[in-house]
């Protein structure tokens, strides 16, 4: 069976759109996959950003309780300061 040029070109094109497709087919199915990868690291990310939001509100209180502590000792130290000098006098 003899072919013709044409019919040589012809059939190569049709492999060559064929293998185009499947190129096609397979990147758009990787596509998928790495979008729903994508959704699974960001739904990841929003978590973690979420517990550092928390842990800075807790430093945030453990800090301003030390502040307050930190306040009222001041002000017992002058109070009995105070006291002690009133005493002396």
């Amino acid at each position: 069976m003899k072919i013709t040029a044409t019919q040589l070109k012809q059939i190569i094109e049709e492999e060559a759109a064929s293998l185009a497709e499947d190129s096609i087919s397979d990147e758009l199915e990787n596509l998928r996959t790495n979008i729903g990868d994508d959704e699974g690291h960001i739904d990841n990310l929003e978590r973690d950003i979420e517990a550092e939001r928390e842990e800075a509100r807790k430093a945030e209180e453990a800090r301003d309780k030390k502040d307050e502590s930190f306040r009222r000792m001041s002000r017992l130290l002058k109070e009995i300061i105070k006291s002690e000098i009133a005493l002396i006098r």
